[in-house]
């Protein structure tokens, strides 16, 4: 009779018991040392490509010698961790990862390793989140979830810092699904999980990321500025990687949100608004470089186009060919969610155009309508909630 396990971690190895690890009679003290080196280098490339590729060499290295499952289990899961950092968009990439993660959670299921498995779900739906896939993402976070509350027999959390994280990642795929009572009801069950010390900044981060988004979507741009401005001051914290770049690209959507808003109906609030806008913006393009995060950068651009539009809506003549040249990009680059921002962008910039030009907005009509019709396909309506409010607006309804 095997028994179940919480307290193996394959995101924290190293704060697993030594004795844990000598469970198997297969350990290799050798494999071990060189493991948990190759996991403290992930850690500290963060998403850096070539850091990576050096780890996912050495790791290759440490698989062809001796070793424990549970050691074998851990190398399996830091390949498909140093696989993430490539291009997931290409079918070979996303597919090498998702290979890794099978032979995890084989071994994982086999150990009846409870915490093991919660690990894998949660970086399988982070792969799937990567390639716009949230249904399946959403399912991997379910079951993670599922799985940590139904071996704390919901009671107190084994690990309320990472359930925390999880059930915000949750909510945010929810969001994207367009069922937003469930993503709520997630957002406050993880802030409630949240012990009062000793809190991750990621695990705050993902939390005040998803409320600006909650937030964003109910129309209340103040309230969603004020969240993501939070957000933004922890992810500076952890230093520059994608998510650094996209929560920055969505603080200066936001900062124009309010710009637009009623609250932007003083000129000196709206141009405060405006200039913050340009700051976060600035930040994500600075910060989308150095992460070598190309999607992230095409989302700062497409922010940057808008605020060009919103200072000078009469001019700013290159606005809409620099938006068409980033709707290209993103279908070359086969990205979904990066393509509905930009029929978004162009839908919005056109009806601003038809201020001055009528023939452009039947046109701007029209792109909305196709992201939301990309956004459905994708079964993602969440994505496409600007161009409705915006199809509202233009046909004169409430927004």
């Amino acid at each position: 009779m095997q028994t179940v396990y919480l307290s193996f971690s394959l995101r924290h190895p190293d704060m697993v018991s030594l004795a844990d690890w000598q469970r198997d009679p297969e350990f290799s003290p050798e494999a071990h040392e060189r493991l948990l080196a190759a996991h403290e280098r992930i850690r500290e490339a963060s998403d850096s490509l070539d850091a990576l590729r050096e780890v996912e060499a050495e790791l290759l290295r440490i698989s062809a010698g001796p070793m424990s499952r549970r050691q074998r289990m851990l190398l399996d899961y830091l390949l498909a961790h140093c696989e993430r950092a490539r291009d997931l968009t290409k079918p070979q990439s996303f597919n090498r990862a998702q290979e890794w993660l099978t032979r995890t959670e084989d071994i994982a299921q086999s150990l009846q390793d409870i915490g093991a498995q919660v690990d894998v779900h949660e970086l399988k739906g982070t792969l799937y989140r990567a390639v716009s896939m949230y249904r399946e993402a959403a399912d991997e976070f379910a079951i993670g979830l599922s799985l940590l509350r139904e071996h704390a027999k919901d009671q107190e959390s084994f690990d309320p810092d990472f359930e925390a994280t999880l059930a915000a990642k949750t909510a945010t795929m929810d969001y994207m699904l367009g069922d937003f009572p469930r993503a709520l009801e997630r957002l406050h069950r993880a802030a409630d999980l949240l012990p009062p010390e000793g809190v991750s900044i990621s695990s705050q981060g993902t939390i005040a990321w998803a409320f600006a988004l909650l937030n964003r979507q109910r129309n209340v741009p103040l309230e969603a500025l004020w969240h993501v401005s939070v957000a933004v001051d922890l992810y500076r914290q952890i230093g520059s990687i994608n998510s650094t770049c996209r929560v920055l690209s969505l603080a200066a959507d936001i900062a124009m949100d309010a710009a637009e808003s009623s609250a932007g109906d003083d000129p000196k609030q709206r141009e405060a608004y405006l200039d913050l806008a340009a700051r976060y913006a600035r930040e994500a393009s600075a910060v989308g470089v150095i992460a070598k995060d190309k999607p992230g950068i095409a989302l700062t651009d497409l922010s940057l186009a808008r605020l060009d539009r919103l200072r000078n809506p009469a001019g700013a003549a290159d606005v809409e060919l620099r938006i068409r040249r980033i709707l290209r990009k993103a279908q070359r680059m086969r990205d979904d969610s990066l393509r509905v921002a930009a029929q978004i962008a162009l839908g919005a910039d056109l009806l601003t155009q038809g201020a001055y030009a009528p023939d452009k907005r039947e046109l701007g009509k029209r792109w909305l309508r196709r992201a939301i019709a990309t956004a459905n396909d994708m079964h993602a309506p969440g994505l496409a909630l600007r161009a409705r409010r915006l199809l509202r607006q233009a046909d004169g309804r409430s927004s």
